[in-house]
């Protein structure tokens, strides 16, 4: 199986296109083949590696969500703490509109303690097969080829990935 650097599909200025035509569109390979041009053991192909673009993408975007909610907490701690030096720097301080961007302030702290212990504890959940149950699951697919393959692929993948 091919890896997304050596894709033909990867590297086609309309992978977005082609892409959304086989996972949201649930479009055949054939009438894929069709509008785009390129032959249906390429899309297969291209298909077997697609679970694991969309894994990439989905942390991906888990991750920019992360961190523009934290790039958000900041810019409104920076906005409060300006507040509460403003009150300070006043001719004539106002002690009630401190106390109240300081209790924002441990507000906003508190919750941005929570956001990145959230960050940093994320769970891993690993699942181990048997191999008993690996050849059990083999020999039950073996009757269909394709997903055979790439069940077995896949299994293979990860017991590569668990003894790196």
């Amino acid at each position: 199986m091919p890896n997304p650097g050596e894709c033909s599909v990867c590297n086609d200025p309309r992978a977005l296109d082609v892409n959304e035509a086989l996972v949201l569109q649930r479009q055949s390979l054939r009438a894929i083949a069709g509008q785009f041009g390129i032959s249906k053991e390429t899309l297969r192909r291209h298909r077997e590696h697609l679970p694991e673009l969309l894994v990439r993408a989905s942390r991906e975007m888990r991750h920019f969500e992360r961190e523009s909610l934290v790039e958000r907490l900041e810019e409104i701690t920076t906005e409060t703490r300006a507040i509460l030096r403003e009150t300070r720097d006043e001719d004539e301080p106002d002690n009630h509109l401190a106390l109240k961007a300081i209790q924002r302030l441990e507000k906003q702290l508190e919750l941005e303690a929570e956001i990145l212990d959230i960050l940093r504890r994320q769970p891993v959940v690993n699942v181990l097969i048997a191999p008993e149950l690996e050849r059990a699951l083999a020999d039950a697919l073996y009757p269909f080829p394709e997903v055979h393959e790439v069940v077995v692929g896949a299994i293979d993948k990860a017991r590569v990935e668990l003894d790196a």
